[in-house]
């Protein structure tokens, strides 16, 4: 017998909003409830938005960008949780943190005074790596460019203060 369940979200991989999710059941049941409308319509633009782009198209950008991102954050001293780029999704960047930092404060500065959204790390990984996402509109050149320039603003003096500089 195969899977029982099926499960599709639409905010990743095709940047619509998280909203929207699939839930498909082998077993005929019936469906209740108010579909979301909205979701569904911006489900279609973004199916329209990556048909003109192209999906070949689309993954290099978000292969390039994300190779930018991770030479720019190697470049302010910051390491990558996956080592080997051939692991790594370009989606989600998984940056390792400084020790001695307060990453929670950084990031906080860089969403009220940049409009800047870093994720946290979650679980065993919170305190100890940051989430940067380049899905869909954000994998950008020029929003990479703003992380990089915001990130190199914050880090700058906050790895000189842990290094007592």
């Amino acid at each position: 017998m195969g899977p029982e369940v099926f499960y599709l979200g639409s905010h990743n991989p095709i940047d619509c909003p998280s909203v929207f999710a699939n839930i498909n059941y082998p077993i005929i049941c019936a469906y209740h409830h108010t579909a979301p409308v909205n979701s569904i319509f911006a489900l279609t633009e973004a199916l329209r938005l990556l048909k003109q782009e192209g999906l070949d198209r689309a993954w290099k950008r978000h292969q390039e960008n994300s190779q930018r991102l991770v030479s720019g954050l190697r470049c302010l001293g910051l390491d990558m949780l996956v080592e080997d780029p051939a692991a790594r999704l370009p989606q989600l960047n998984a940056v390792r943190m400084p020790v001695d930092i307060d990453e929670a404060a950084i990031r906080s500065r860089l969403l009220n005074e940049k409009n800047l959204e870093i994720g946290a790390g979650l679980g065993p990984l919170a305190g100890k790596v940051w989430r940067i996402g380049l899905m869909g509109y954000s994998s950008r050149l020029e929003n990479v460019s703003f992380c990089l320039d915001a990130l190199g603003s914050e880090l700058g003096g906050a790895i000189q203060t842990a290094v007592g500089e």
